[in-house]
């Protein structure tokens, strides 16, 4: 069975390629036909279109282990992340998540 949302792991958000690797990949393995001829038409075929978006895995720089990755102002940036307080207590959310196989997995706020 899938979680809904597993918990933030620092691991997986520096395990993403940054934004050059992310992109020559995405286009090496086929991504803007998976996207054009697959992910859009799912998404449109189920009126998802305002609801879902598809985005580029990248990281544009490491985070420590007490840190995550917080948007703020339209500008994403490295926070001290609140141990044993879950998303700060509800005022900082997951915006953004990744699919690890097991769940999906917050790794921006």
């Amino acid at each position: 069975m899938v979680d809904i949302e597993k918990p933030y792991s620092i691991s997986a958000f520096n395990s993403l390629p940054d934004l050059y690797h992310a992109q020559e990949g995405f286009k090496t393995n086929g991504g803007p036909e998976l996207v054009n001829n697959v992910l859009r038409p799912l998404i449109v075929q189920h009126g998802l279109e305002s609801t879902l978006g598809v985005g580029l895995l990248h990281r544009h720089f490491d985070l420590s282990d007490k840190e995550k990755l917080v948007e703020f102002n339209n500008v994403s940036t490295p926070w001290k992340n609140q141990q044993g307080d879950k998303h700060s207590g509800g005022r900082i959310l997951p915006c953004a998540w990744m699919i690890d196989g097991n769940g999906f997995v917050p790794y921006e706020f």
